[in-house]
C-alpha cells in the first residue's frame, strides 16, 4: 500500500508477504515500486517506522511504567509481529530514521496504548495469527 504523504512523497505503511513466497519477493517488489515511484518524479519515499523497536533496544534508558508494559507485551508477540526483523529488513535499504513521538496534553495511559492498538490493527493481526496458528493445531 503505497500512498502520497506530501509533494513529490510518498509513503508505504504496509506490506504483507505470504509464508511460502520465495526469499527475495520484498526486495524486488521494493525495487519495483522504488523505480515507478522515482519515475514519477517522487523525491522521497518512508517505509514506515518500525513500532517498539527502540523500547525493547534501548538498555539503560529510564522508561516508565507504561513503555516496560508496552515493551514487554511487544516482546511476547513477536510471533505475530517481528520488530527486529522488520528493522533489519528496513536498515539493509540505508535508510534516514527518524524519531516518532507520541504527544498529549495529558500522561499517556496504557488505555491510550490500547486505543492505538485497536486503531492501528495491530490487535486484529495479533488475533488472526493466533487464530491462523490454532487451526494450525488441527489440519
Amino acid at each position: 500500500m503505497v500512498s502520497e504523504r506530501g509533494n513529490h512523497a510518498a509513503h508505504t505503511e504496509l506490506m504483507l508477504k505470504q509464508e511460502n513466497a520465495p526469499s527475495g519477493v520484498m526486495e524486488m517488489l521494493l525495487a519495483g515500486i522504488f523505480r515507478t515511484l522515482r519515475d514519477e518524479g517522487y523525491a522521497e519515499w518512508s517505509l514506515g517506522e518500525v513500532p517498539f523497536f527502540h523500547l525493547v533496544n534501548t538498555k539503560g534508558e529510564k522508561h516508565s511504567f507504561e513503555e516496560h508494559v508496552v515493551a514487554l507485551t511487544a516482546g511476547m508477540s513477536r510471533y505475530a509481529y517481528d520488530f527486529e526483523g522488520l528493522y533489519s529488513f528496513k536498515n539493509k535499504f540505508g535508510p534516514e530514521w527518524r524519531d516518532v513521538y507520541l504527544y498529549s496534553k495529558t500522561d499517556v495511559s496504557l488505555l491510550t496504548f490500547a486505543d492505538l492498538a485497536v486503531k492501528s490493527r495491530y490487535l486484529k493481526l495479533l488475533a488472526h495469527t493466533m487464530f491462523d496458528r490454532f487451526c494450525k493445531l488441527f489440519s
